[in-house]
């Protein structure tokens, strides 16, 4: 990965119709010169000459595109209230997406710094609100890059970018509650390391409070507890292993009237992505070679004669000791023919969860659940074997996955716990 030498300040302004939240309608408007700055990561304005875009909530229609000029200066006149509070996304197309939620003093200031994107996402760290048994567990920025992966794969079309770590639960009510209440957000660089490291007592493995074949399995943990492993199409997150697969889809909200659900990308009831996150976010789809499905991971799969010229290609992810933490796929971002940046995602190591009481591969091999179910009845991928008599049309579903330096998708039984990398448009 390239090493830039220096930051380049670029300020964005932006000229907004300002209004309060209020809902007096005799409330006078206010223009106000809102301020954005963004870090360049590199020695020349490679934004120069790109489309900057602004966009609100749930929104992926932007409220303003303009093109930035060569001092690195935009002017985006919007007739849209922004208030402290809201959450807002900027994005340069086809390299990087911000998600944010604006701030009193960002607003009061009339002024927005963006983060470098190569120190992906970040944790909100002020205010006592914003952790919890010692844990911090919001979103400051959600920073996602593009790999030049399309939607549904396709070598063209819409552009999809990757959150740069995986989907983190944290409880945030008392242990033996009615439920468990839990807050969602993206790993920052370092719980992604901290993900991939087998001795590491920040996320659950093996813990006699887990409630076994159960919908909610996290009851007895501490306000605080973390846990990185969920089952596929569970939105709630702290669904645990169902040895009743009938009883699994429906409690997992996977059923169209007595059919059962193959592709739940997109769907608030069993996207994780999309109900935690909001609806600008899902969880990947994948598949395999002659079944017919969209597919998001195809080019992260090395191994397939028939991706093999596809980008980007994965290395092994080490840290600063020489312990191996993952893998990590780099994808160059040209203009006018001219490297100018490159994207950088980090795959730790995770391991899987199958029941409660077992727990395997942290720290050597890493499974990442699709939002593609398999109708076909394949037989699951499971290192120590076949699960028998769980092979169903309930049964499996696509991962992304890599053990023994093998990259590629499999099928897995569904109620089998795994990461999430979520995406966005």
């Amino acid at each position: 990965m390239k090493t830039w030498n220096t930051h380049l300040f670029v300020v964005l302004l932006i000229v907004l119709m300002f209004v309060s939240c209020s809902n007096d309608e005799n409330q006078q408007e206010v223009k106000l010169a809102f301020t954005v700055e963004t870090t360049v990561a590199s020695t020349v304005n490679y934004y120069a000459g790109q489309t900057l875009q602004i966009g609100i909530a749930d929104n992926v229609e932007p409220l303003a595109s303009e093109i930035i000029e060569q001092d690195g200066s935009v002017v985006f006149q919007l007739d849209r209230i922004l208030c402290e509070g809201e959450s807002l996304w900027f994005c340069v197309p086809g390299i990087v997406k911000f998600f944010h939620v604006l701030t009193s003093s960002e607003a009061g200031e009339q002024r927005l710094v963006l983060p470098d994107k190569d120190k992906g996402s970040t944790l909100l760290t002020e205010g006592s609100d914003t952790q919890i048994g010692g844990k911090y567990y919001k979103n400051d920025w959600i920073v996602a890059l593009y790999m030049g992966i399309n939607k549904e794969g396709a070598s063209d079309g819409v552009p999809i970018y990757w959150a740069t770590g995986n989907l983190i639960a944290t409880k945030t009510n008392a242990a033996n509650s009615d439920s468990t209440e839990v807050s969602f957000h993206v790993a920052t660089f370092e719980e992604s390391c901290e993900e991939a490291n087998s001795s590491t007592i920040n996320y659950v493995g093996i813990d006699e409070r887990l409630v076994d074949n159960s919908s909610d399995a996290y009851m007895a943990l501490d306000p605080g507890e973390q846990w990185d492993l969920f089952s596929f199409g569970d939105a709630s997150g702290v669904m645990l292993y169902f040895r009743n697969l009938n009883e699994f889809v429906v409690q997992a909200h996977q059923m169209d009237g007595s059919n059962v659900l193959y592709d739940i990308s997109g769907n608030e009831n069993c996207d994780i992505a999309t109900a935690q996150l909001g609806g600008l976010w899902r969880v990947p789809t994948c598949g395999y070679s002659g079944y017919n499905v969209q597919n998001e991971y195809a080019a992260f799969e090395d191994d397939s004669e028939e991706y093999l010229n596809l980008q980007p290609d994965a290395t092994e992810w080490y840290d600063e000791d020489g312990e191996k933490l993952g893998y990590k796929y780099e994808y160059e971002i040209e203009i006018d023919g001219k490297v100018v940046t490159i994207n950088t995602l980090y795959w730790p190591s995770t391991g899987y969860r199958h029941s409660a009481t077992f727990v395997s591969g942290r720290g050597l091999s890493g499974w990442y659940w699709s939002a593609t179910a398999d109708p076909t009845c394949t037989s699951p991928y499971v290192p120590n074997g076949t699960y028998e008599g769980e092979v169903t049309e309930k049964t499996t579903a696509f991962n992304y996955g890599f053990l023994q330096n093998e990259l590629k998708w499999f099928p897995h039984p569904r109620t089998s716990a795994q990461a999430i990398r979520p995406i966005c448009e």
